[in-house]
């Protein structure tokens, strides 16, 4: 009779084992599939996350993070530190060259080509993520040039706001038949652009604006 209620109890007691093992390993999996679902809704809420990868037509850009800033006059100034100046020639692919992507503001991506002209032009394209382009604009200036008595400085940034500024700092004075600057001659003024990229891939540009220094 003894033998006979401690196997009862015995069976009892695995029964409530296995009740309690089935509501963990439940919990358990609930908990899982929650974290998941909340990881893929964080995905979709922030599509910045999305860019952690770059696509194929963005692999010949260095990955960088803002700011940018870049001085694209030969010369002193110059600085394109992410390309090596061994490559501003002519000869590549229309004299278009790329130089750098980073993380946008929203669901799209940005990089940066550098135009070969006098000076080194940024140029800003914007593309969705199949790769075709919502927008592209010429950061650069363009108002270089050389020669006697005059000197120009191309500058341009994007900011980790997003925010753009693009100038152009140039000197002018007369000069005599030997190519000497006449003294009381020499203007210094600054010619200027501001801008920002908006979330939607779509690149703000002013017009462009001039101060004397």
């Amino acid at each position: 009779m003894n033998n006979k209620k401690q196997s009862c109890k015995l069976q009892i007691l695995d029964i409530k084992i296995i009740i309690v093992l089935t509501m963990l390993i439940s919990a358990c999996n609930y908990t899982t599939e929650n974290s998941v679902k909340k990881s893929n809704d964080n995905t979709k809420d922030n599509p910045v996350e999305e860019q952690t990868q770059t696509p194929d037509f963005l692999k010949k850009y260095k990955q960088t993070t803002l700011p940018v800033a870049m001085k694209g006059c030969f010369g002193k100034s110059y600085s394109l530190p992410l390309i090596s100046p061994d490559s501003l020639t002519y000869d590549n692919e229309d004299g278009i060259l790329p130089y750098c992507t980073f993380k946008t503001n929203g669901d799209y991506y940005a990089a940066v080509r550098i135009g070969l002209a006098d000076c080194a032009m940024p140029i800003l394209i914007t593309y969705d993520k199949d790769g075709n382009v919502i927008d592209e604009k010429s950061l650069g200036i363009g108002m270089g040039g050389f020669g006697p008595g005059y000197s120009c400085e191309e500058f341009t940034i994007i900011k980790s706001d997003f925010t753009i500024y693009s100038s152009d700092t140039i000197s002018e004075a007369e000069t005599d038949s030997l190519g000497r600057e006449i003294k009381g001659t020499k203007k210094t003024y600054i010619i200027y652009k501001k801008g920002r990229l908006l979330s939607s891939g779509k690149i703000e540009l002013s017009d462009t604006l001039r101060k004397n220094l």
